[in-house]
């Protein structure tokens, strides 16, 4: 982390409950060149993948049949490790994505001038730590009749693979698909498949819906 920042900014993540962003002009000369690359890099992929786009969805419900009949994907329930935390991380997502105005507003945060100054930094990491525990109280008191949620997780155990995990929301018809182990290269084609046959329709891609936004960056990945 660089010791000079512009700002902090704390919000929702789909991996976790909070993320933080640090945001500054990089100096080094090296990684500005390697991020210029990187960057030009993610547009070509990113290109790429709009160019292999073809119209045309299948439902939720489609999809989780797909997954289980192709990859073998079954249902966990509360006992799967991490069930509740990644539940509550997915509620979380869901309120930001789609009632905002349930939540305060965000929290800036700014980080120490000098990430060597040990005080600083234990204050800096108080305020974040303080802002995330009252994120998750709040969010946990917006009750089911205000926000309800229909989630569930299946799981493909691929051995040496490694292990495909899908969440998704019946009542909002969202779908989140992730990894963790083994080949990422499997992995991500396994993923990129799901996403496929979940589509996009053409009106998502006419008016850049959030569908179509998120179907494009896991196709890029």
């Amino acid at each position: 982390m660089r010791k000079k920042a512009a700002s902090c900014r704390i919000i929702g993540g789909a991996d976790g409950p909070t993320s933080v962003f640090i945001a500054g002009k990089e100096k080094n000369l090296w990684r500005r060149i390697s991020r210029t690359l990187y960057d030009r890099k993610s547009r070509r992929k990113r290109e790429k993948a709009k160019r292999s786009i073809v119209p045309g969805t299948h439902t939720i419900q489609e999809v989780v049949q797909y997954a289980e009949d192709r990859y073998g994907m079954v249902e966990m329930d509360a006992s799967y490790r991490g069930y509740e935390e990644r539940k509550r991380n997915h509620k979380h997502n869901l309120i930001y994505r789609k009632r905002p105005e349930l939540l305060q507003e965000e929290r800036r945060i700014l980080p120490p001038k000098d990430f060597h100054n040990e005080e600083a930094l234990k204050e800096y990491t108080r305020q974040v730590m303080e802002w995330t525990a009252m994120r998750e109280r709040e969010i946990d008191a917006i009750p089911p009749e205000v926000f309800p949620t229909d989630y569930h997780l299946f799981v493909a155990d691929k051995g040496m693979q490694g292990t495909l995990e899908m969440e998704i929301d019946m009542l909002y018809g969202d779908i989140a698909v992730s990894w963790f182990g083994g080949n990422k290269d499997i992995m991500k084609a396994m993923i990129k498949d799901i996403y496929r046959y979940y589509g996009v329709s053409q009106e998502d891609i006419d008016h850049n819906t959030e569908r179509y936004r998120e179907h494009l960056m896991m196709l890029s990945m």
